[in-house]
């Protein structure tokens, strides 16, 4: 989470909203995370997880990604900057300081049930997530979470949804607003 202004959560889901109207045509799949889709009260910035747009080209029809630069135009027309970019992660900062930043987190179709849940959060139910039961979270022991994907005895397993993670650690799914661990 961002340090600095927080705002209503209705003020938060509009701006969320738009920024997901203006970003998805650079997206295979984006959606809003974070405290906004916990529903909290007031929210401290807006964490986006996304899928960048793959672009078929040349003669064998090589697919490539949407390079992130091209978020970075509608980005600053909406009065944010990039302060950090990287594969995984950009994090823009509002010109406006009573706006909140933005997070947005990039990841792949595998990766995407995992990254979701991870950020949708609360920071205290992702770290029972991710820890295993011997060590007091709710991990299987035979399983861990490694660079965004979940193994199981050292395999990778596809989580292309969350309600995938929760099943395959053998929890029932917990619906965004009832992670609020404190």
């Amino acid at each position: 989470m961002s340090a600095g202004v927080k705002v209503p959560y209705a003020e938060a889901v509009e701006a969320a909203n738009e920024l997901v109207k203006i970003l998805e045509p650079h997206f295979e799949r984006l959606e809003i995370a974070g405290s906004i889709r916990r529903k909290k009260e007031y929210v401290g910035d807006i964490e986006l997880v996304g899928i960048l747009r793959g672009i078929k080209f040349g003669l064998f029809g090589i697919t490539e990604t949407t390079p992130i630069e091209e978020i970075f135009k509608p980005m600053g027309q909406l009065g944010y900057q990039p302060i950090k970019a990287g594969n995984k992660y950009i994090q823009f900062a509002a010109k406006d300081i009573r706006k909140p930043n933005v997070d947005l987190f990039l990841c792949t179709p595998e990766k995407w049930g995992c990254i979701l849940m991870m950020r949708t959060g609360s920071d205290e139910f992702s770290h029972k997530m991710v820890t295993k039961q011997s060590q007091g979270g709710w991990c299987p022991d035979n399983m861990r979470f490694l660079d965004g994907r979940l193994l199981r005895d050292g395999n990778f397993l596809d989580t292309p949804e969350e309600m995938d993670v929760f099943r395959e650690i053998g929890m029932a799914y917990v619906n965004p607003e009832n992670r609020n661990l404190k």
